[in-house]
C-alpha cells in the first residue's frame, strides 16, 4: 500500500472510530482542517478518506462545509421495531387528547400536507422534511416535551437516508399522503379513536413493506 493510500486508511478508520464510540454523533459536521490538525496531516489524503466515507454511506460530503455524519442504514428487524414503538407512544398521545377533549386545530397540518403532496414525486429528503414538519404540528399538543422529542426523534430514524430501504420508504409516499389525509379528517372532527386507527394501519402497512421488500 502506498503513502496516500495508508493516510486515508488512518483518516478512515480515525473517522470511524470516532462515529463509533459516539465521539461524533449523526448530523455533526466534521471539517478537513480539523481532522488534519488532529492527525497532523495534510488534506489530500482526507479529502480521498471522505469521499470512501461517503460511498460507504458513513458520511455525506458538504461543499464549503466538509462533511456531515449520516445516520447509520437500520435493517428491517431495527425499522420494525422503533415502528411499533412509535406507534405506541402516538396512541398514548391521542387518547390523551381523547380524554382531555382537545379541540384540534388543523390548519397547520393541511398546509404542510400540500407541501408534500406538491412533493411527492420530487426530492426525498425534502418530502421527508415537509413530513417531519407534519409529524410537528401533529404533536403541537403534547405537553410533554420529552416524549414528543422521543417521537420525533423515532420517526427521524424510521426515515432512512442511505441503504435499501430508503427506496422502500420513498415507494410508500402515496400510503402515507392517503393516511395523513384520513388522520386530518378525522382530527377535524376531533374523532381521536379513528386517528389512532389510522396511524396503526400506516405503520403496519410500513412494517409490510419492509418485510416483503417492496
Amino acid at each position: 500500500m502506498g503513502k496516500k493510500k495508508a493516510l486515508e486508511q488512518t483518516v478512515y478508520d480515525f473517522v470511524e472510530d470516532k462515529i463509533k464510540a459516539k465521539d461524533w454523533l449523526p448530523k455533526q459536521h466534521i471539517k478537513e482542517m480539523d481532522v488534519a490538525k488532529a492527525l497532523d496531516i495534510s488534506r489530500t489524503p482526507i479529502r480521498g478518506a471522505f469521499k470512501r466515507l461517503e460511498a460507504d454511506g458513513i458520511l455525506k460530503i458538504v461543499p464549503y462545509k466538509g462533511a456531515e455524519i449520516l445516520e447509520p442504514e437500520i435493517d428491517s428487524s431495527a425499522f420494525q421495531e422503533r415502528t411499533n414503538f412509535l406507534e405506541v407512544l402516538v396512541s398514548y398521545h391521542f387518547q390523551t387528547l381523547e380524554l382531555d377533549e382537545v379541540d384540534f386545530d388543523t390548519d397547520g397540518l393541511k398546509e404542510t400536507y400540500d407541501k408534500m403532496a406538491d412533493d411527492k414525486f420530487g426530492d426525498q429528503d425534502l418530502f421527508e422534511d415537509r413530513e417531519v414538519d407534519f409529524w410537528h404540528d401533529l404533536l403541537q399538543y403534547c405537553r410533554n416535551s420529552y416524549m414528543r422529542g422521543m417521537m420525533l426523534d423515532t420517526l427521524r430514524y424510521i426515515l432512512p437516508k442511505t441503504g435499501h430501504l430508503k427506496s422502500i420508504i420513498q415507494a410508500s409516499r402515496d400510503k402515507k399522503l392517503k393516511h395523513y389525509q384520513f388522520v386530518i379528517d378525522y382530527l377535524e372532527d376531533n374523532n381521536y379513536p379513528y386517528v389512532r386507527r389510522e396511524l396503526r394501519i400506516l405503520f403496519n402497512q410500513l412494517n409490510m413493506n419492509v418485510i416483503q421488500g417492496v
